[in-house]
């Protein structure tokens, strides 16, 4: 992803927060989680447009999804932000999943469940 990709997907997630005035946990992963950030619903932090993002590739995207089932709560939605290119899970998860496509991604049919929606257009 790009610096642009990274910094629209920052934008959109935070005001999907402000919107609906709800806790967002940020999982930054590739093949595996490499960092997560919690951000409460009254929490007036940003989340930031120019992000380290670690990892960048050979993505896998089984680890979120584990993730999420193993993960204090229940989430009301997962939103995906990637190009596509991935390991899906062998059966869709119970919990809605958006998928936020970036530029450059796989087309949104070929998305294995869930919604999937092209950034900038």
């Amino acid at each position: 992803m790009s610096q642009q990709d990274i910094a629209d997907i920052a934008r959109e997630v935070s005001s999907l927060r402000d919107m609906f005035h709800s806790r967002l946990t940020v999982v930054q992963c590739d093949a595996s989680i490499h960092r997560v950030e919690e951000y409460d619903a009254d929490d007036p932090t940003p989340i930031p447009e120019k992000m380290t993002v670690i990892g960048r590739g050979g993505t896998d995207f089984r680890p979120l999804f584990q993730f999420v089932e193993n993960h204090d709560g229940t989430p009301q939605l997962v939103i995906y932000a990637t190009d596509g290119f991935g390991d899906f899970p062998a059966h869709a998860p119970e919990i809605p999943c958006l998928w936020m496509l970036t530029a450059g991604s796989i087309p949104a049919e070929k998305i294995a469940f869930g919604y999937a929606i092209k950034m900038g257009g």
